[in-house]
């Protein structure tokens, strides 16, 4: 949708999304300021401060590879030939976990994202 003004200048939904985008970034100039605030309520160590940050990367990290992987999973289940148990990681978990399969697509998404994370988790450390 363009609006057209006097100038000749249009006014897209992608110029509002950018806009919006830019005022959440504005926003993102206050985290200083809580930080501060919330430092001088709970003061760390430098130390204790790091291990947190790394630990809070690691579970983000981990969350993006399950993700991920869970994603490839389920493609390639999909695209695989639903008898050949082994075409890949989700077929072959769920034949081994519940024996006879008859549907990948009937194992609850938690189960695969609980997989992934073990896996992601697994090979992280």
């Amino acid at each position: 949708m363009a609006l057209g003004g006097e100038n000749g200048l249009t006014f897209t939904e992608s110029n509002c999304v950018q806009a919006t985008r830019f005022v959440k970034m504005i926003r993102l100039l206050r985290c200083g300021r809580l930080y501060d605030r919330w430092h001088e309520l709970i003061p760390l160590s430098f130390v204790t401060l790091t291990v947190l940050i790394d630990m809070l990367f690691v579970v983000l990290f981990v969350h993006w590879a399950a993700c991920i992987w869970g994603f490839i999973g389920m493609l390639l289940a999909e695209l695989s030939n639903p008898e050949d148990h082994y075409a890949c990681w989700l077929l072959g978990a769920m034949h081994t976990k519940l024996g006879e399969l008859d549907d990948w697509t009937q194992v609850h998404h938690w189960d695969i994202y609980w997989m992934s994370c073990y896996w992601a988790m697994y090979t992280v450390t």
